[in-house]
């Protein structure tokens, strides 16, 4: 159900409101979260360093992406 969610969240954002990108950044402590982006088919790009920040300490992020042409 997250899945699904996301991903029809993302697609109103890139149709409606004409964005060029959806980005979503997930610690990559966080597995669960992981898989919820994998499976509603956003595309994995990488993991940046220090992306986040929690309680003073800096964690990398796993970033996971939609673009238009991904609902073509």
């Amino acid at each position: 159900m997250a899945s699904e969610a996301a991903r029809v969240v993302s697609r109103w954002a890139l149709q409606e409101l004409g964005l060029q990108r959806v980005e979503i950044f997930i610690s990559e402590h966080n597995v669960p979260s992981q898989m919820v982006a994998r499976k509603s088919g956003a595309r994995f790009e990488g993991v940046l360093r220090n992306k986040i920040r929690w309680e003073e300490c800096a964690y990398d992020a796993h970033i996971f992406s939609f673009v238009p042409s991904d609902f073509e």
